[in-house]
């Protein structure tokens, strides 16, 4: 079986996106030295030995599991696996970390995870799996998704803030998460902008 690499990114439904400038850049689990191609590798293996009759990788990436093709096509770090597994459809996400070879290693160290309950007899892979099968159909994650984004605006989700919010949580949120993004002028763009949307709301 082929492990097939998609771009664009495919989430689970009713997946709530990490915010770009919030999500974490440090493991004690992650090399330092860890690449993209090295990171792919680890969940391959992982997938393999699950044994699925289809497997995809989903992440901003044209071509992410070659170091010499590979094309960036968003700022996006998630990544997503798709599996086909005992006649069931079954997809498990991560957007925890900052990079996308964190990501992968993290789904890598997941789907470990649940062979290694199967190899304890607690479960079988197929059950734990279950917990990342489609449960919401086509029309009805269109409905629940159009209400997420007209109860919450985008930039209160960048900041991470709920609807309590105030002015003066959202400039502390910003100068913690400044610090953190650096000289990442990608990422100081989108906290910027989303400071300044916070700014005419929150007056």
């Amino acid at each position: 079986m082929e492990i097939r690499y998609e771009y664009p990114p495919k989430m689970p439904p009713g997946w709530h996106a990490t915010p770009l400038n919030s999500r974490a850049h440090h493991h004690n689990s992650f090399s330092r030295t860890l690449a993209i191609s090295e990171a792919a590798r680890y969940l391959e293996d992982e997938i393999l030995a699950l044994r699925p009759t289809a497997a995809t990788v989903y992440s901003a990436y044209q071509h992410l599991n070659n170091d010499r093709l590979r094309k960036k096509m968003g700022h996006d770090t998630a990544v997503s696996v798709g599996l086909k597994l005992g006649g069931k459809s079954h997809l498990i996400a991560c957007d925890k970390w900052f990079l996308i070879e964190h990501n992968l290693y993290a789904l890598h160290l997941s789907l470990r995870a649940v062979r290694s309950i199967e190899d304890w007899g607690a479960a079988s892979a197929l059950r734990m799996l279950s917990v990342f099968s489609p449960q919401i159909e086509t029309r009805d994650r269109e409905v629940h998704e159009s209400i997420v984004m007209q109860d919450v605006p985008e930039w209160m989700m960048k900041l991470g803030l709920g609807p309590t919010a105030t002015l003066e949580d959202a400039n502390a949120v910003y100068r913690r998460r400044a610090k953190l993004v650096g000289n990442d002028e990608e990422a100081l763009l989108l906290l910027n902008g989303a400071m300044d949307d916070a700014r005419k709301h929150l007056r």
